[in-house]
Formats: structure tokens, sequence, C-alpha cells
């Protein structure tokens, strides 16, 4: 909800004026991280096990057949996997 709108004098020549407003926006953030997903923490991910899973897809073989949303689909896919197993 915008509260207040203020009107500044232009800049230089310009015709345009500048504009400031407060907006408040209500959030309960009790309730928000109750209902959202855990959020991994990447600090203690194993790195050098996740190179080695992205090591195993062959971009070339796997995603040449593929349009861009299908590649994109099978990496984002893939990208979930491992952060899955070695992203705490």
């Amino acid at each position: 909800m915008i509260d207040e709108i203020e009107k500044h004098a232009p800049i230089g020549k310009s015709d345009h004026v500048g504009l400031l407003w407060t907006y408040t926006c209500n959030v309960d953030i009790a309730t928000t991280k109750e209902q959202g997903a855990p959020r991994p923490n990447y600090n203690k991910a194993n790195y050098d096990a996740m190179r080695n899973a992205f090591k195993d897809l062959d971009r070339v073989k796997d995603l040449s057949n593929l349009n861009s949303e299908e590649a994109w689909q099978k990496l984002k896919l893939k990208y979930k996997q491992v952060t899955d197993m070695y992203v705490l």
C-alpha cells in the first residue's frame, strides 16, 4: 500500500518531476518461514563431489538433439539431483 507520494523538483531543465513514495508491505515472517522449504546451506556443500557428478553429463551427446527448453529441463533436473545429494 502506498502511504504518501512526494513530488520533487525536476533535474536540470527537464519537465519531468521526481517522485518519492512510501510503500508499506505487511509480511508475517514467522508464518513465511514455517511454510517455506528449508534453504540449502551452500557453505557446507561438497563441491568436489558435485563437480564429479556433473562430469557424468556428456553435454554434446545428451543435449545436442534436444531443443533449448528440453535441454534446460534436463540440466535443471541434474542440478536438483546433485544439490539434493551434496548440499546440506
